[in-house]
């Protein structure tokens, strides 16, 4: 089975490509995926991550995080 595309190509947070956002965290490129999809690429996983937190998620918990992530849903399981 192919790895995700978040995964191939360092983009954990599945970022659109050619963004000026992208491109300011060190995007070295952009593929297409198909039905007008586009996923930035970047040179490590560290660059793919430090946007996603910065922008979205900085100050938030862990569940927070999880929270608005997932649309609302938070953990799909239980922790004890």
């Amino acid at each position: 089975m192919t790895e995700p595309a978040s995964i191939r190509y360092n983009n954990p947070g599945a970022m659109w490509g050619g963004t000026r956002i992208s491109k300011k965290w060190g995007e070295t490129g952009n593929v297409g995926l198909g039905r007008g999809n586009h996923a930035a690429i970047f040179p490590d996983k560290l660059h793919g991550e430090f946007d996603l937190w910065k922008s979205n998620y900085c100050g938030l918990s862990l569940t927070g995080a999880v929270t608005k992530w997932s649309g609302g849903e938070g953990f799909p399981w239980r922790v004890n």
